[in-house]
């Protein structure tokens, strides 16, 4: 990650706004800004804070600069002052300037003096494969940008220039939380639990290790497509990125890019969802052996229950309702029956786990009700409750002792003979018969059972529907029915893209995670992170070197299961013949450490010799025992050995206007879409005294502006 420097620098060029009299374009290192006409003079000496520096408010207040700043939450939840780029009249300005203090010489940095911290610095967390680190495996080189060090390649300079990949989300995209719930991912803190997968494929929680904010972007996509298998809810789904972010397709296993989609292509979306509580699945189940019915949506896998009681009986309706309320079970009209009666109706919400727990059972062959098997297990005094309420009564005389009767007139034999075992698992002996004209099924409860029912299911029923108990159990005011929470139980499910299409009048900056599942979430779409380093390290005390690999900030461990390494981001250019053999062969030439430096993305799909099919790697450096090797050495051994490397760009003498120009335009890896920039070195590596290792990288005006190029606002 870059680090921020305020200095004391010279203006280089003034010239004119041409569409503004009050401005002049001001040009301090390589950067431009707009400044107030006639305040400062060309050569003058300023301190230039740039892009991304946090400032504070005592600070901004005595330098009267409150009103160029954004105020923005960072990333420990503070809110701060932030320097930011802005277009004023149609001209970009990078940063801010000052009037030095006295005393201050050109090229002094000042950071210290004013304050200044930098904005976004990467956090580290622990990620649940993390590995110890190891000195010999380093982080890359932090990139700096060139328009803030125009000087520090020589006009002339034998240089190359790569492409520089990446793949975003605007800044609104939802990301699916742990627990349920969704949280715009510029709100995303690191620390916090989004929903991933892991590599056998289960739904987990996965820490967030780092968010990027990587500017803004100059095309951006639509994926969309329907939520065919979730019944609630918006039945589409959207989806806004950059053309190169990655989505998981499951038909293909692996990761593809959005601009290599194309409609039928299937995607993975996630579906907030609660597996029941037993007392709700109990509460169900009473419903559907009574009067309730299930109700399925169209085209998809998502029911609902729904029950009617007279209007006499609304207050049992409102118990029902109540009961049911994290299924959010709500009345949802009333009418008048053929028979005059004026009837209450409520519902659940349509859910998929009503239909996976019984839909499937109950309505097995997608017509009539029948009662599963399991129903005989499952059977519980309180599910009993409900299908008394609904369909029992209380037989009572003089000369006989209280008896109870279910009606079942639309449960077959077989039915009874399930909800029987289920009676006389709960100690209650029951029989059953037909009505007088001997066209309903019917189930008694004798004196001494029917007691028994009555005392177990009691507690559970409200005073309006008392009257189905013998006296000596009425009168309680407040039924009992125990409070649960629903377990959070995300549902995936493979869907079809309909539609991808470029996105227009996107004002949005790229954000982008790392997570320990190195993949989350995106508007209920599972996308991708990606960047990874790989190689090996021969310590003085081991007989065989150690295989690594690691994302830009952490490294990975080995997963255990060797099966398992395609399907991991991390190591799975390990399993690249191209990789393995370039390794192999720095092995064999006696090289004790070396790592290459890529991005994984999902373009192209090679097959495994396990018949897997996987994301494919690029290679954009190499380090060798400790040192970055030249360029036209990377580029043999990577040529030799067939490991493909990111695109090379520009071969040749260095001018900062040659850079620049190069630096738009559209990608070479492939799709329709323009580039984030170029990323800028000597062929022959060298290392400056003060700054280090020598390679920059250049953003360009069509990258950091995008769409909002033609707009005067501030970038969030």
């Amino acid at each position: 990650m870059s680090t921020i420097k305020v200095e004391v620098c010279e203006i280089l060029e003034l010239k004119i706004h041409a569409n503004a009299d009050a401005l002049e374009l001001a040009t301090v290192q390589g950067w431009q800004m707009c400044v107030k006409k006639g305040v400062h003079q060309s050569g003058d000496l300023v301190v230039y804070f740039e892009q991304g520096t946090v400032m504070t408010r005592e600070i901004a207040e005595r330098l009267n600069v409150g009103a160029y700043l954004s105020e923005k939450t960072d990333i420990n939840g503070d809110r701060v002052l932030v320097v930011h780029r802005i277009k004023l009249r149609g001209e970009p300005s990078f940063g801010l300037v000052v009037h030095p203090e006295s005393g201050m010489k050109l090229g002094e940095d000042v950071a210290e003096f004013y304050q200044a911290t930098k904005y976004y610095p990467p956090v580290k967390a622990q990620a649940g494969d993390s590995a110890s680190d190891d000195p010999y495996f380093p982080r890359y080189t932090n990139l700096e940008n060139m328009r803030s060090y125009p000087y520090l390649l020589e006009s002339g300079e034998a240089v190359v220039a790569t492409e520089k990949i990446h793949g975003c989300l605007t800044y609104k995209t939802k990301i699916s939380m742990w627990g349920g719930g969704y949280k715009p991912i510029h709100k995303i803190e690191v620390g916090e639990f989004i929903v991933g997968i892991n590599v056998k494929g289960e739904v987990v929680p996965s820490k967030v290790l780092n968010k990027f904010n990587n500017g803004s972007a100059e095309k951006w996509l639509n994926v969309r497509g329907k939520r065919r298998l979730f019944g609630s809810g918006n039945p589409f789904f959207s989806i806004y990125c950059t053309p190169n972010h990655q989505f998981y397709c499951p038909q293909e296993g692996c990761y593809r890019e959005a601009i290599n989609l194309n409609a039928k292509d299937r995607v993975l979306i996630i579906h907030d969802s609660n597996s029941l509580t037993y007392v709700e699945e109990q509460i169900l189940l009473g419903k559907l052996l009574g009067d309730g019915s299930l109700h399925k949506t169209k085209d998809s896998d998502s029911c609902a229950v729904k029950f009617s009681h007279k209007k006499d009986h609304e207050e049992y309706v409102n118990f029902c309702v109540d009961s049911l309320k994290q299924l959010k079970a709500n009345k949802t009209r009333s009418l008048t029956s053929g028979y005059g009666t004026e009837i209450i109706e409520a519902s659940t919400e349509y859910s998929n786990v009503i239909y996976e727990r019984f839909y499937l059972s109950f309505k097995a062959d997608g017509t009539k009700k029948k009662v599963p098997s399991w129903v005989a297990d499952c059977l519980s005094p309180l599910s009993l409750a409900f299908w008394y309420m609904d369909d029992g009564s209380l037989s009572h005389t003089e000369k006989q002792e209280d008896r109870a009767l279910f009606a079942c007139c639309n449960f077959i034999d077989e039915d009874i003979t399930i909800l029987l075992a289920g009676l006389n698992n709960l100690g209650l002996n029951a029989v059953s018969y037909t009505s007088d004209d001997r066209k309903y099924n019917r189930i008694r409860l004798n004196k001494e059972s029917a007691d028994t029912m009555f005392h177990l299911i009691s507690p559970y029923i409200p005073k309006v529907m008392q009257y189905k108990l013998p006296v000596k159990y009425r009168g309680r005011q407040v039924p009992v029915i125990p409070a649960t929470k629903q377990k959070y139980k995300p549902i995936i499910r493979s869907v079809d893209i309909y539609s991808v299409e470029e996105a227009i009048n996107v004002d949005s900056s790229r954000w982008d995670l790392e997570t320990e599942t190195h993949n989350f979430f995106a508007n209920s779409i599972l996308v991708h992170n990606s960047n990874c380093r790989v190689g090996f390290v021969w310590h003085t005390d081991e007989e065989q070197p150690t295989m690594m690999a690691g994302s830009r900030t952490l490294r990975r461990r080995e997963p255990e299961d060797p099966t398992m390494m395609v399907a991991n981001t991390y190591w799975f250019p390990h399993t690249l013949i191209s990789v393995k053999n370039l390794l192999a062969d720095l092995q064999t030439h006696g090289h004790k450490q070396a790592i290459l430096y890529g991005e994984v993305y999902g373009q192209g799909i090679q097959a495994y010799t396990y018949g897997e099919k996987r994301m494919n790697f690029r290679a954009f450096d190499l380090m060798l025992d400790d040192k970055y090797v030249d360029y036209p050495i990377f580029q043999s051994l990577c040529d030799r050995h067939q490991v493909e490397q990111v695109p090379l760009v520009y071969d040749g003498a260095f001018l900062l206007d040659i850079i620049r120009g190069f630096s738009d335009g559209d990608s070479l890896i492939g799709g329709n879409h323009g580039r984030e920039g170029v990323v800028v070195k000597p062929r022959i590596e060298r290392d400056d005294p003060k700054f280090g290792r020598v390679i920059l990288k250049y953003i360009g005006d069509r990258y950091l502006f995008g769409k909002v190029a033609e707009q005067d606002t501030t970038d969030l």
